[in-house]
């Protein structure tokens, strides 16, 4: 969302009108039949619409509070980054009102809250994800914190500027979870928590849908051996980094490569036959994108 989005291209209409649909169908089909209070601006407008029904004795139709609460985020976001900045999820936000709005009323799908919260949080964890994909959201907290890190930085504000994003953001869902047990029962409220750690999964592991991979870091006297046999017998790309050990002064090359999990047991293995002095350190990679892992990621 902090940087300029390019021009909008029929392919990113299309996925933010898919993630907006996922959306719209967890919260009307799953969430709101059993009142099951989520993160953010979506489960306030769960909160009203039963409270709508329970106190006034008429329903508050789900679509407008999720327009209405995110009409002032949306301003201030637009007045702090700028409109073009976060047309994306102006659009997105526009597609989830509407869709609210015109889909039929269906009978409820299921009363069990743990069915609830595990379909409930994959379908609204994939649509966030794919909103996110592309540059979007469908405003609410996080909005609100990013536009608010932003104007800490733009007005120079010292104060707001320890004010993190992520933490807010989770601070501000926390507290509509919370308002959710005090408007309906402590039941509700630990199956949201299961409900929002299932979103952030699904978001997550499709938002970072690169191939898990293993990360090497070779030192060894032998580095032209190994490097030979990490391009020729496992035909992955190795890169050699200049450095200086501090300890004795003394420059050396650090061999870099990514390969799958399956061969990295090769590599320890053939680094030990041919250096079984050589330092090596391994690390997981969450993600790998380029030649040899996912090349059509851009």
């Amino acid at each position: 969302m902090g940087s300029q989005q390019k021009k909008l291209e029929w392919k990113d209409a299309l996925r933010l009108f898919v993630g907006a649909t996922f959306l719209a169908l967890a919260l009307k089909y799953v969430f709101d039949p059993v009142v099951l209070v989520i993160e953010g601006v979506p489960g306030l407008a769960i909160i009203a619409h039963f409270a709508g029904e329970s106190l006034f004795g008429f329903p508050v139709p789900l679509w407008l509070p999720v327009a209405v609460l995110n009409l002032p985020i949306f301003l201030f976001a637009g007045f702090v980054e700028g409109i073009s900045r976060i047309s994306r999820s102006i659009l997105s936000w526009c597609i989830l009102s509407v869709e609210l709005a015109v889909l039929p009323d269906m009978p409820t799908l299921t009363e069990n809250l743990l069915l609830v919260a595990i379909y409930g949080g994959l379908l609204f964890g994939a649509g966030t994800a794919v909103l996110l994909s592309s540059g979007a959201s469908i405003g609410g907290t996080r909005l609100l914190a990013e536009s608010l890190q932003h104007l800490a930085e733009k007005a120079d504000i010292p104060w707001l500027r320890k004010i993190r994003p992520g933490p807010f953001a989770s601070f501000l869902d926390g507290c509509v979870v919370v308002l959710g047990a005090v408007v309906f029962n402590l039941e509700h409220m630990l199956f949201a928590a299961l409900c929002m750690y299932l979103i952030h999964v699904a978001c997550n592991h499709i938002v970072s849908r690169g191939r898990k991979a293993k990360m090497a870091l070779i030192i060894s006297e032998e580095n032209e051996m190994i490097a030979e046999y990490i391009l020729d017998a496992l035909g992955r790309g190795v890169t050699s980094i200049q450095a200086t050990g501090m300890y004795e002064g003394r420059e050396r090359s650090i061999l870099f490569c990514v390969c799958s999990r399956e061969e990295i047991a090769a590599l320890k293995e053939t680094v030990r036959r041919i250096d079984r002095r050589a330092f090596m350190v391994i690390g997981s990679v969450g993600e790998a994108l380029g030649e040899g892992f996912i090349e059509n990621w851009r």
